[in-house]
């Protein structure tokens, strides 16, 4: 409590609203009051002098919504926006940080601040506004530092017990920015609520206010108050001006109207002095107060949305921009605004409501059209510089070319989809009559033969060429090959017509249910208990997989499970060899739950319906020639309602910790749940947040890693002696706020699910694991009809660490951006080999500010980032011919 009289007390008034584009009601009815609002602000800033500052909710995208319908005010928001007195940004949209990539939350501070200035703004809000935010990810403070914004305000994923309201937050590296968590009670609405929602007179409203600063005074040792008059959807309170110097006079104290930057001057005064927060802050609540709570079932509602939401960012991330990079560095510039089309499409779905799914059905539905378009124009950005990468092969087209868009040598089984002219000279019929079967061999541009093996034909398929308008019928070859492609680097192959039958008898199999490859080995019993053993470590997990069913009587926000609940284990009822060749050996298990077809609500109880469901699980094991990790790919065709499909996975390594994946950071945890909070108001849950990988490790470095193909962010790491890892595969509900309850939350019909299990030795680096879960989510690109213009760059480009990774290239108009990030808790060298055509190369700041150039020593650049640090480089290039 701030008790100091030396110490004159600052009040930071933010007259502000917080704004959802979308979530208990459409967008389109979301905007039209926001037109209203935005109008009301407009005219209350113009017409009051004193009301110095506005602030619209830390986002840019309301300027976006309002003048597309009212363009007529756009001169308006310049005047007020040049004067500092509509503020707005950082964000474009207020993003949830646990489900999206840290590249993503990149991009949305550099939209949000590229849209300020486009309307006039002369800056954006100097303060990381991460009000409503689900949880925090640990190098936000970084990611906020790389823009120069060092101060947030935040709430979720914070409680008063271990919390003050002023303190310093620590990202991995030692970035830090000094934060505000808001009241418990109402959130960033408790001053609304508390002053403005009784309503009443001038008086009236400044007595509660003194009374609310008071409160706020036992909350910090600082003589600092921030007052944030704005809920969700809130007018401006035009007396606010008139409240202030009210204040002033009752508390004899500055009470400023919206000048962040004194509220920061005043901050700063005493940063020195604050306690420290390390990482991230995903601290269920407390208190029995009605606001503040973590809200962790968000993780897991709405699977299909976050599924295709990590489609579209691995594909655009990891494929079309550094393929977009390799064409611009041989003078083909892909036009930038696809790349920000696409991103400014995926950002809107961004918006914490609405990736989270806890919003009504009707803004889900069009969350999907947005995530469409930004799918579609990410394989335009891929397919124009594929375009220039390679030139059409004559017809009959018999060549195809992979493209590694990785920075790093990428050997393997690779899938392509071979189409074939329905003329092809050459086919075999195994018996009389039989279906023909076209034979082929396949062999490098320099004569090599490729190993392959056939996985299906589909005869009769419509078949489109690369960039081509019209598709024309072809026989498609789905085959697994052998190859190895260099760095940013791509092979073409040829179609050999065979006048002999092309045949092996070669096999991973080494029993009826048993394969093993160099690395690992695959172990199968008659009832489906899955064995797999590292033959680099001995290790071996004898029950890898189980399959769990519970109720689920919650919603978007909340997993809540009836009482009593019913856990149904699922039962394997099959198990079938779908391939069996030299590249790769494929088992499907097949697994069925009588489950209950609801929820059933009656006067006494809500308990799940007696009538039953049977529900068909197939898990299919794919062991494939020289690969460290085995694909798992699940599907099910989901016909019960108000249910939670659980899959789990015993590593048989009962650690006592283990380790999450999150934006730009790995994050080690305790296993289990935290005791402490059996009394909170909300219990600590045993599912946490992971971005895509989620792994536990003994101290020798032997360990288990799970990697994720998209859409599944929670995860639970027990505390028993199997060392589970239980990953939630779906929760499906059927309520949604201020509905009678919705079905898209149902997830009804088939759903897929693609995960991998990695086993981890001493000698896996962090650099090693991350890049296998990248090529996992985006494998080489097939282009068929197509050979490669070599080289694809004109030099290599590579990063060699150990713990150092590329975790984005990015086009610009005059260079490439390349994204290092260190993944160790010590400093670490890479080594950046560069293509020939580079003429410089500088680090910048996230805002790409430029900053110390780099010294370049025969194409070479050598790097030393700290630990857990964000590096951006930009390398300039000459643009004439190389």
């Amino acid at each position: 409590m701030h008790t100091d009289p030396r110490q004159s007390l600052f009040c930071f008034y933010i007259s502000s609203t917080h704004w959802d584009q979308e979530w208990y009601l459409p967008f389109q009815f979301f905007r039209s009051h926001l037109n209203e609002t935005v109008k009301e602000i407009l005219t209350v800033l113009e017409t009051q002098p004193d009301f110095t500052a506005f602030i619209l909710d830390g986002q840019t995208v309301p300027l976006e919504d309002h003048l597309q319908i009212c363009p007529e005010d756009e001169p308006r928001i310049r005047r007020l926006l040049a004067e500092n007195r509509l503020v707005v940004g950082p964000w474009y949209t207020m993003p949830d940080e646990l489900l999206v990539s840290g590249e993503s939350l990149i991009r949305n501070l550099r939209m949000g601040k590229d849209t300020a200035r486009k309307y006039g703004a002369k800056s954006t809000l100097p303060i990381g506004y991460v009000c409503d935010c689900f949880g925090h990810t640990a190098q936000l403070p970084q990611i906020l530092q790389g823009f120069d914004i060092h101060s947030a305000i935040l709430g979720r994923g914070t409680n008063n017990a271990s919390c003050p309201a002023f303190f310093r937050w620590q990202a991995p590296d030692g970035s830090e920015c000094t934060a505000y968590k808001v009241p418990e009670s109402c959130g960033y609405g408790t001053f609304w609520q508390d002053v403005f929602l009784p309503g009443g007179s001038l008086s009236e409203w400044t007595t509660r206010a003194v009374e609310y600063i008071q409160r706020e005074q036992h909350r910090t040792d600082l003589p600092i108050a921030v007052l944030m008059d704005g809920m969700d959807h809130t007018p401006i309170h035009r007396q606010a001006p008139e409240l202030c110097r009210e204040l002033e006079k009752k508390l004899k104290c500055k009470v400023v109207l919206g000048d962040a930057h004194a509220y920061l001057e005043q901050l700063d005064r005493h940063a020195a002095s604050l306690s420290v927060r390390r990482g991230g802050l995903q601290e269920p609540a407390q208190a029995l107060e009605e606001h503040n709570r973590l809200i962790s079932g968000t993780l897991s509602s709405r699977y299909d949305l976050k599924k295709v939401n990590d489609t579209v960012q691995d594909k655009l991330e990891n494929v079309s921009l550094p393929l977009a990079c390799a064409a611009a560095l041989q003078g083909a510039q892909v036009p930038a605004g696809y790349e920000e089309t696409a991103y400014r499409y995926l950002l809107k779905n961004h918006a914490h409501d609405s990736i989270c799914g806890c919003s009504v059905d009707e803004v889900h539905r069009d969350m999907q059209y947005r995530f469409r378009q930004a799918d579609q124009l990410s394989d335009i950005i891929r397919d124009l510089a594929l375009e220039h990468l390679s030139v059409p092969a004559p017809e009959p087209s018999r060549t195809f070319t992979l493209f590694n868009p990785h920075p790093w040598p990428v050997s393997g089984v690779f899938n392509a989809d071979i189409a074939l002219e329905k003329t092809f000279p050459c086919h075999w019929d195994e018996c009389i009559p039989s279906e023909p079967v076209a034979q082929f061999t396949l062999q490098t541009d320099s004569g090599e033969p490729v190993p392959y093996q056939i996985v299906s034909i589909k005869k009769d398929s419509w078949h489109r060429p690369l960039r081509g308008f019209y598709s024309s019928e072809k026989d498609v070859y789905r085959i697994r090959m052998q190859g190895t492609l260099p760095p940013m680097g791509s092979q073409t192959y040829t179609i050999v017509p065979s006048s002999t039958p092309v045949r092996t008898f070669a096999s991973l199999k080494r029993g009826p249910l048993c394969a093993q490859n160099e690395y690992l080995r695959l172990a199968l019993s008659p009832t489906g208990q899955i064995c797999l053993t590292d033959l680099h470590t001995g290790h071996h997990a004898d029950n890898l997989l189980s399959l769990l069913d519970t109720g689920e009587t919650g919603d978007g926000w909340t997993f809540r499970p009836p009482i009593p609940d019913r856990r149904i284990q699922g039962i394997c009822t099959g198990i079938e060899t779908l391939e069996d060749g030299p590249l790769a050996c494929v088992f499907r298990l097949s697994y069925r739950m009588e489950l209950p077809k609801c929820m059933s609500y009656t006067r006494h109880a809500t308990i799940r319906s007696d009538t039953l469901i049977s529900f068909n699980i197939r898990v299919t094991l794919s062991l494939i020639r020289g690969q460290r990790y085995l694909p798992l790919h699940i599907e099910v065709l989901n016909t019960v309602l108000d249910h939670r499909l659980l899959l789990q996975v015993q590593t048989a390594l009962p650690t006592a910790t283990y380790t999450a994946e999150q934006a730009f950071y790995l994050e080690e945890r305790p296993c289990g749940r935290d005791p402490r909070t059996e009394s909170w108001k909300e219990a600590d849950r045993p599912e946490k947040s992971f971005s895509h990988l989620v792994y536990r490790r003994r101290r020798d470095g032997v360990g288990l890693a799970v990697l994720s193909g998209g859409g599944l962010h929670e995860c639970a790491a027990g505390n028993d002696p199997e060392g589970s890892l239980t990953f939630t595969l779906m929760r499906c509900f059927g309520k949604t706020f201020l509905t009678d309850g919705q079905p898209d939350g149902q997830l009804q019909g088939p759903q897929s699910f693609n995960l991998a299990i990695l086993p981890l030795s001493a000698d896996t680096s962090a650099a090693s694991l991350l890049n296998t879960r990248a090529i996992f989510a985006a494998p080489p690109v097939f282009v068929m009809g197509r050979s490669a213009c070599k080289p694809v760059f004109p030099g290599e480009l590579q990063l060699e660490s150990t713990s150092c990774v590329i975790s984005s290239m990015q086009p610009r108009q005059d260079s490439i951006l390349v994204r290092c990030v260190n993944y160790s808790s010590t400093p670490s060298d890479a080594l950046l080999t560069l293509p020939r055509s580079i003429t410089r190369a500088c680090f910048s700041t996230l805002d790409e500010d430029t900053l110390d150039p780099i010294p370049i020593q025969e194409q070479k650049l050598h790097l030393h980032l700290g630990p857990w640090k964000i590096a951006s480089i930009l390398l300039y290039f000459d643009k004439s011919p190389q």
